[in-house]
């Protein structure tokens, strides 16, 4: 399929959510502005994940450095016994915690490093570095506030907390509600810090639960969404899993330093009788208490802040029962267990050994088991960052690599050294085009093709060639990487070309099959000189669909011949598409019969010469194309065909669910095309054939000389642009070519301006201004999130890659388009779109060769706008 205006295409589901794999299927995913608005709602759902999870972070460093300075009490008491200022008490202690920080920061990037290794993911190091810097500031500050709480212990009280305290003499009148209520509100800063850990993780655990289902549904509820769902899913799952640990770790350090404090009271309840399970239900009770607060008010939060972000959410749709076990039962549950260890650990004292303890010391057997949890808590990370990528990345869908050759046949080849290349001219000779002869037989029950293929090539790269590329296009349905297939069902979505007999000038030659069997190189015993003719005989098996809709009403079949590859500067083109714009070629001539049962019907690209009746049942349609960059044949057994006479050119419609619509249809077709020859020159085929069958959503494809539409007619405006769209791509794509990798905006931004003219001319000037405001907003979003990385000239492989391809080739291609037509003035633009048009027919032209026409029709410098929006390089 070449370039294309929002419509539904042939995706590859993988499996998703326990379901296996589903092969290719034909959904609505590439429409207008869908890109962005998954982009920018996963953004704000990371965004809200990411904060929450630093926020428990950063509670998990304060915790961490309470920890560590009240170990330093009896230190500190000293200082300011000896008459030390506060300042310099506060300056001594974050020296000695310095050093702590800058080996945290190392582990820290140390891990980072290998988990990036393990997903596989990109490092840019100017980020990597400032991320490391920040951590660094924000441990040190979150050292700031216990040094200055610690820094004011005085000699007196901390020798006073070696007696024993009074404050339990009635403690057997004290309830265990009391208890543990006192106990929270002794130390406010310790448990405002686990209450606010938990509230976050527990608010990014509702996030995360909420974003899910959310950003299903953003996704359109298409299949491909669900898979792309269910692929983020595990990356939010792990930023949830890694903020559920921080918290973990933030209350172990927050008990082990409780029970290091309250060893006294440990003794004194002790000595009142009181069971070790008891005295450690006391602690755990405390914890869960917070946690269980904390997690009431993250989950409240959690949901309120999504609803706030996605206000078209309803209450009634949230998934309330999975919200409650992983927002509030699950971190309160792990809050218990994490405390009960040391908690109970604690308990075990005998009276006399802990109440000679002093309190604020923290043992360095403490200190060593937290260092030893810490390091299980990086390994439990590493361990889900693995799970991760095996999930994600499971080997048993790994491919061979684009390099991987297979070999057909074998046969000697010469070695010639190749000097520079250069590029294919163009405008075109028409004369010496590549010549296709193919006989095609059809057996529509079996879903299978056989053909016959005789190629005349003569070589006008400008150096010898000691190799001629064929690709096979139908073995890569739009891009997507070759994986492993049901064998029952695989050879009907991929690898559906299979070659034999490979001849050239008569002689077999070896067949190099390579970038996902997509690519075949046949290797030439002799070099083949400039301006030298061969001729390439094959045969070939097509086994599948390509595309069939309402169930098996219409089966379509595009770039399903071996074509020759494009020769350019750099060489035979090999491209792995990543867009379902899959075929970049050159024009030629292609001569072709098809033979099929008599009661199907075929439409195609080019013009019927001939139609016979064979003694088999079967019938022979013979047809002949003009100068096409490629062929798309489709078969049905219910089509109704009309047609009407626009000057030279007849229209043909073809309705695979035949209703009254024809004329509406015939009559968007005709205004638009007569438009476009009144406003870009002369259309150069016989005929314009329109597939059309009712659809929810109107959209189409393009093909030289044949378009496909699904129409929805009570879209109104929708409709009648995607009709013009298709049919603006026979002057911009089919006739006018472009490198659909490097220049893709020249067809797309091309044709949806076109349908801009089109909507200006039939419905307003109004219309057209309100089309071109969408655009400018669509875009101006695009821009801002992108940080103005893009331009309209930028490659398909890196628009594809940032999720930006509609916004930049589509909608900036079409509004650069009107700024250059604001610049030149009507008359100059126009008549510059004339000479383009005529000056590229059946060629391939680019930005450079674009400006350049348009710049013989103005006095006004184009170059800086062309570098602005587009890019000269």
């Amino acid at each position: 399929m070449m370039g294309s205006s929002p419509q539904p295409v042939l995706v590859h589901i993988p499996g998703y959510e326990g379901t296996g794999e589903l092969g290719y299927v034909e959904e609505y995913w590439v429409k207008k502005n869908v890109n962005t608005l998954i982009r920018s709602g996963m953004n704000l759902a990371d965004g809200l994940l990411f904060a929450a999870m630093l926020g428990a972070g950063v509670l998990l460093l304060f915790n961490l450095n309470l920890f560590l300075m009240l170990g330093r009490v009896s230190e500190v008491a000293l200082y300011n016994a000896l008459g030390w200022r506060r300042r310099d008490i506060i300056k001594r202690l974050l020296g000695q915690v310095l050093p702590i920080g800058l080996l945290s920061i190392l582990l820290a990037a140390l891990v980072s490093l290998l988990i990036m290794h393990i997903l596989s993911l990109q490092l840019v190091v100017g980020q990597f570095l400032l991320v490391l810097l920040l951590e660094l500031a924000a441990f040190m500050l979150s050292a700031l506030l216990p040094a200055w709480q610690i820094s004011k212990t005085s000699p007196v009280t901390y020798l006073q907390k070696g007696e024993t305290s009074p404050r339990f003499s009635q403690v057997h009148k004290l309830s265990m509600r009391n208890i543990v209520v006192n106990n929270i509100k002794r130390k406010p800063a310790r448990s405002l810090t686990i209450f606010f850990s938990m509230l976050l993780t527990s608010g990014l655990l509702t996030v995360i639960s909420l974003v899910q289902s959310g950003l299903q549904g953003q996704l359109y509820g298409t299949l491909l969404g669900r898979w792309v769902h269910s692929s983020i899913q595990p990356f939010h799952q792990l930023m949830g899993l890694g903020a559920l640990l921080m918290t973990v770790m933030n209350i172990f350090l927050s008990i082990r330093v409780n029970v290091n404090e309250r060893k006294d009271e440990i003794g004194l309840l002790s000595a009142l009788g009181w069971h070790r399970t008891d005295i450690a239900n006391l602690f755990c009770r405390e914890q869960v208490g917070i946690s269980l607060l904390g997690a009431v008010a993250g989950l409240l939060a959690g949901v309120a802040v999504f609803m706030a972000l996605y206000q078209d959410t309803i209450a009634a749709s949230l998934p309330w029962l999975q919200i409650i076990l992983l927002g509030l039962v699950l971190p309160v549950a792990l809050s218990y267990l994490t405390a009960f260890y040391p908690a109970y650990r604690g308990a075990g004292l005998l009276p006399l050994e802990a109440l000679r303890e002093k309190a604020g010391k923290a043992s360095q057997r403490a200190l060593r088991s937290s260092v030893v949890y810490l390091v299980l808590g990086i390994v439990g990370v590493l361990m889900a960052a693995a799970l991760l990528r095996f999930t994600l990345f499971d080997s048993s869908n790994a491919t061979p690599s684009d390099s991987t050759e297979i070999v057909l046949t074998s046969a000697a080849t010469a070695s010639v050294p190749i000097p520079t290349p250069h590029a294919t001219p163009t405008p075109v000779v028409t004369e010496s085009v590549p010549v296709y002869q193919i006989d095609l037989a059809v057996d529509p029950e079996q879903m299978m093709m056989t053909g016959q293929e005789t190629l005349s090539f003569q070589n006008h790269t400008g150096v010898p060639l000691n190799e001629v590329v064929l690709r096979l296009y139908a073995n890569l349905p739009f891009g997507f990487e070759e994986l492993e297939k049901d064998p029952e069902r695989g050879n009907l979505y991929t690898n559906r070309i299979q070659l034999k007999d490979v001849q050239v000038n008569g002689q077999p030659v070896e067949v190099v099959l390579s970038a996902h069997n997509s690519v075949a190189t046949l290797k030439l015993v002799e070099p083949l000189a400039v301006g030298q003719s061969l001729t390439i005989d094959l045969s070939f098996t097509l086994q599948g669909m390509d595309t069939l809709n309402y169930i098996g009403s219409v089966w379509t079949e595009d770039s399903l011949f071996p074509m020759l590859a494009v020769y350019d500067q750099n060489g035979w083109r090999m491209d792995i598409p990543s867009m379902p714009d899959i075929v970049y070629s050159q024009s030629a001539r292609f001569n072709y019969a098809v033979t099929l049962p008599s009661d199907w019907q075929i439409v195609a690209t080019g013009e019927q010469l001939a139609q016979e009746a064979l003694s088999t049942g079967q019938m022979r349609y013979t047809y002949q194309t003009g100068l096409v960059r490629d062929v798309s044949i489709t078969f049905s057994q219910q089509f109704e065909i009309y047609q009407r006479t626009v000057g030279d050119t007849t229209l043909y419609l073809a309705l695979a669910n035949p209703e009254a619509d024809n004329e509406f249809l015939l009559d968007s077709a005709e205004s638009a095309f007569s438009l476009y020859e009144g406003l870009f020159g002369e259309y150069p085929f016989a005929s314009l054939k329109i597939i059309a069958w009712k659809s929810i959503r109107s959209s189409g494809k393009e093909y030289p000389g044949l378009i496909y539409v699904e129409y929805n007619i009570g879209e109104g405006t929708k409709m009648q642009k995607v009709m013009a769209h298709e049919i603006a791509h026979q002057w911009w794509f089919s006739t006018v070519g472009n490198d659909i990798f490097k220049d893709a905006w020249l067809d797309e931004g091309f044709a949806e301006y076109s349908a801009l003219l089109y909507l200006r001319e039939t419905q307003g000037e109004e219309v057209f201004q309100n089309e071109l405001k969408e655009l400018e907003n669509s875009v101006a979003l695009a821009d801002a999130e992108s940080g103005g990385k893009y331009k309209v000239g930028s490659s398909v492989e890196e628009l594809s890659a940032s999720y930006y391809y509609t916004n930049f080739v589509y909608e900036k291609g079409a509004l650069f388009l009107d700024m250059l037509r604001t610049q030149m003035g009507d008359e100059a633009f126009f008549a510059g779109l004339r000479a383009y048009y005529r000056q590229y027919q059946f060629g391939v032209a680019d930005r450079q060769g674009f400006m350049e026409v348009m710049q013989r029709f103005t006095d006004v410098n184009l170059s800086p706008l062309f570098e602005e929006w587009v890019g000269l390089d």
